[in-house]
């Protein structure tokens, strides 16, 4: 054996001449290699001026005097370069770095868990890299306030970007591939994203830092759903509008009042409208609206009502018109100005305890004449009839074969009204023939109306509470007549 086993030290061999060069050889190499310190290790070329006895690992894909010599150690001995090649387990310390290195077989890496303030690379159970420089594989990883210096008790992990247009964010993955994402993607809101492939990518919701919005299910707050808290705990919903040119969304409007001191005070409400613009919501909007039924005093339970508010098409004037009460009464907010249902759209039944209230306190009325003139013209004119309604009822059901999409995106069957005949008989009157035996009578009253006034043509409506007086007077005629005639026979009998 001519060198030795680890250090490859030349031996002096038996009778060898020129012993001291053999014996120079290996203190020359000793003095290159043990307490190992190099200057650097990441140069590819040779120095121009090496200092005699400096030392460097030589960089990647070196050149010139270095060529063919990546990772080995370079010295500058005697005016020429002497190359070693490291040993698995050969340590060096990195004297432009302050970083100890150790030779793994195949590279130069931190040794020993030296330098770890700053390390380049650090991974637990894996191997990081430059992209992902910490790399950790777990099944759980904990961060946890500071107890042993002690530290304040409290715990912040912070994500810087560079700009705005930069991200900072949690990746979330499955097999490598991304499923959701939370953090600042692109700008300074704060972004909540989802994706079923890791390349279509959905907005979930977005907070604009400037207003507090919240924006659901898009990019923009505003384009999207928004909430907006202000004062009075109100929170503003706001959807797109994307077949509307320039709209700026429609939704909804909620408020909630903490402490109402008064009757009528307003508790709370959820508004339906157009936004457009006015961040009131004034464009067309309806909804429901909470008031206090009483005064109110903290810490007692009080009763309430809740408003149905509409706004009149062409208008801007919304305003409470249906009220259900604290006691569960369902009425109109003003007096004699509503309508339940219409002429096209009809209740199918209305169910009652007790028959149907007219208002006829004589307090309410001003007499205006009789209907004894022409009571019985229109008895004799006008047949009951029997028949059956054209369309019997109607029936909401999903088509058979159209679709249309859901808020999801998602096709679901279309819903239609499907209208059925009616089957069972009735009695009752037809409203043209009341009309034609009131102008043949020369009476108008309200018996008989149309559903657009200002249009002859539009669907005729009769009020049978209104009849029932006409047959009323008829019959009293008639019990005249046969009073007359009963009167007359006993005459006429003496």
């Amino acid at each position: 054996m001519d060198t030795t086993p680890n250090l490859k030290l030349p031996y002096i061999m038996a009778a060898q001449a020129q012993k001291h060069v053999t014996h120079n050889e290996a203190i020359r190499a000793l003095d290159a290699i043990v307490q190992l310190t190099v200057l650097d290790r990441d140069l590819s070329s040779p120095p121009t001026s090496p200092t005699e006895g400096a030392r460097y690992i030589v960089g990647p894909d070196a050149t010139g005097a270095w060529a063919g010599q990546g990772g080995r150690i370079a010295a500058w001995q005697d005016g020429a370069w002497a190359h070693y090649a490291p040993v698995e387990g050969w340590t060096a310390w990195v004297a432009d770095e302050d970083k100890l290195v150790a030779w793994d077989g195949a590279s130069w890496v931190i040794a020993g868990g030296g330098g770890a303030n700053p390390a380049p690379l650090v991974g637990v159970n894996t191997t990081a890299d430059t992209t992902n420089r910490l790399a950790v594989k777990s099944d759980a990883v904990l961060f946890s306030h500071d107890d042993v210096t002690p530290g304040s008790g409290d715990l912040r992990i912070v994500y810087n970007k560079a700009a705005p247009g930069m991200t900072a964010s949690f990746l979330f993955q499955t097999g490598y591939s991304g499923r959701a994402e939370i953090g600042l993607t692109g700008d300074d809101k704060l972004h909540i994203k989802t994706t079923p492939d890791g390349v279509t990518w959905r907005e979930a919701m977005v907070i604009d830092p400037a207003t507090g919005f919240c924006g659901f299910g898009t990019a923009s707050p505003i384009g999207g759903v928004s909430v907006e808290r202000s004062s009075g705990l109100q929170a503003t919903f706001v959807a797109a509008s994307p077949s509307v040119a320039n709209a700026g969304g429609a939704g909804m409007i909620g408020y909630i009042k903490e402490t109402p001191t008064v009757a009528d005070a307003r508790l709370g409400f959820l508004l339906f409208g157009s936004r457009r613009g006015d961040a009131n919501f004034g464009d067309h909007a309806c909804g429901f609206q909470g008031q206090a039924q009483e005064a109110w005093t903290a810490g007692v339970s009080h009763p309430g009502y809740v408003n149905v508010v509409t706004t009149p098409p062409g208008t801007t004037a919304r305003s409470a018109r249906w009220r259900w009460e604290g006691g569960g009464n369902y009425r109109p907010e003003a007096d004699n100005a509503y309508s339940l249902g219409t002429a096209a759209f009809r209740v199918a039944s209305i169910w009652a305890a007790n028959g149907t209230i007219q208002t006829s306190d004589a307090r309410d009325k001003e007499v205006v004449g009789g209907l004894a003139p022409f009571a019985g013209a229109l008895v004799d004119a006008v047949d009951p009839v029997l028949f059956r309604w054209k369309a019997g009822g109607s029936e909401v059901r999903p088509h058979p074969t159209d679709t249309e999409l859901d808020d999801s995106g998602l096709p679901v069957p279309r819903m239609e009204t499907v209208t059925r005949p009616g089957n069972r008989t009735h009695a009752g009157f037809l409203a043209q023939d009341l009309k034609a035996a009131m102008d043949a009578a020369g009476c108008d009253f309200a018996a008989w109306g149309l559903d657009d006034k200002n249009d002859p043509s539009s669907r005729q409506w009769l009020r049978p509470d209104q009849i029932i007086p006409v047959l009323w007077a008829a019959l009293k005629e008639t019990r005249e007549e046969l009073k007359k005639l009963a009167s007359a026979r006993v005459n006429d009998a003496s």
